[in-house]
């Protein structure tokens, strides 16, 4: 949805967005999803450790430093 470098395709990029949150609000996010946006939920499909591992590799890849 992001883009294999974050840059947004059918979402938006992540620049911009990734920066303004700490690590654990962007398990959150990733976690929850965002009321109002198309970003889905989901806690119920990955485990913790999964949702840590795309926050981290999300953060990653535009080089946000955790």
């Amino acid at each position: 949805c992001h883009g294999p470098s974050g840059e947004g395709l059918t979402a938006p990029a992540f620049y911009g967005i990734a920066e303004r949150m700490t690590l654990e609000q962007h398990e959150a996010v990733i976690a929850q999803g965002r009321d109002g946006t198309r970003m889905p939920a989901f806690a119920d499909s990955l485990s913790q450790d999964d949702i840590e591992a795309v926050a981290r590799y999300e953060r990653e890849v535009i080089g946000v430093r955790n």
